[in-house]
């Protein structure tokens, strides 16, 4: 259960997050229901799922009935906001070599889901050189955080149809495609060929 975003929040709950980048249908709730039951019988406690909703996602269905019973899940769209914007804000902070700290960077991992002109993979490409450059002040284990949102967020990219790893590889912002297998492995416990094949087994 590690490589999930799982949080606890402070009664004792837990909050799951998902990403989206399509309608949310009922098969969807489903299995956003299934994966709650099995993370609360893993914690020993109730679990919430919030999904994160890319600007592409036109159609949110958030309640599914099923007989008495209603699920429902809470829902978050970036479709009102503009990643571009808050990208330049941040860049022209860096040129004028200006610190940027880790308020300024709540939002920024998820401008690839945002509204913008730029497409998601120039603003993976922007957000990766924006946490590793030298004006950022965040501590390590917050940047780490970070990273394994982009990995998160690059596994959808594989789930779209992209075959190659080379090329997932150059739309994260990586130039080495063995080295973004390997930090792919890091976080997810398998290859991104490995977790492709996977997920065409399991349609």
């Amino acid at each position: 259960m590690e490589n999930y975003f799982n949080y606890e929040m402070k009664d004792g709950t837990y909050m799951h997050l998902e990403f989206a980048d399509h309608s949310i249908t009922e098969e969807d709730l489903r299995k956003y229901r299934e994966f709650e039951e099995s993370l609360e019988e893993f914690y020993g406690a109730p679990v919430q799922t919030m999904v994160i909703c890319s600007a592409d996602v036109k159609s949110i269905k958030t309640e599914l009935r099923d007989g008495n019973s209603i699920y429902q899940i809470r829902t978050i769209s970036m479709g009102e906001q503009d990643g571009d914007q808050i990208l330049r804000e941040l860049e022209k902070r860096k040129k004028k070599g200006k610190k940027i700290g880790e308020k300024r960077l709540t939002s920024l991992v998820m401008t690839p889901l945002m509204a913008g002109e730029t497409s998601k993979e120039q603003r993976f490409c922007r957000v990766l050189d924006l946490i590793h450059s030298e004006e950022v002040e965040i501590r390590e284990e917050t940047r780490l955080r970070m990273e394994s949102t982009i990995y998160v967020l690059a596994k959808k990219l594989l789930d779209q149809g992209y075959d190659r790893v080379a090329e997932i590889a150059e739309q994260c912002g990586y130039a080495n495609a063995n080295y973004f297998a390997k930090v792919f492995r890091d976080a997810t416990g398998m290859s991104p060929l490995e977790y492709r094949k996977e997920r065409e087994e399991r349609k």
